[in-house]
């Protein structure tokens, strides 16, 4: 029993863990005027991540991180960031990997 247990309790501190908070504004913020100026690639098989806004709880406002060259998974596409309207307002949609 006692195992059943811990092992639903790791369960749920991982779904937990990987929740993110869903933050709601009425009007969507204009799109960034960000000058992006991409160093050079460090290799071939690197993908340019765009910069994303993320969101930072102890400013309680979205801030913009800037863009990085990475190392994409394997069979993995780039999906940049992006603003989604809902019925309760605009969500930010963080740029991710997609499996193909």
């Amino acid at each position: 029993m006692k195992k059943i247990i811990f092992t639903l309790l790791l369960f749920a501190l991982a779904i937990v863990t990987h929740a993110r908070p869903g933050v709601f504004v009425k009007v969507r913020p204009a799109a960034p005027k960000v000058v992006v100026v991409k160093p050079k690639s460090p290799g071939n098989q690197y993908v340019w991540v765009s910069g994303d806004w993320i969101w930072h709880p102890k400013k309680q406002q979205y801030i913009w991180v800037d863009g990085k060259w990475l190392l994409p998974p394997k069979a993995a596409v780039w999906v940049d960031g992006h603003w989604k309207a809902t019925s309760g307002g605009w969500y930010w949609v963080s740029g991710h990997w997609k499996k193909i």
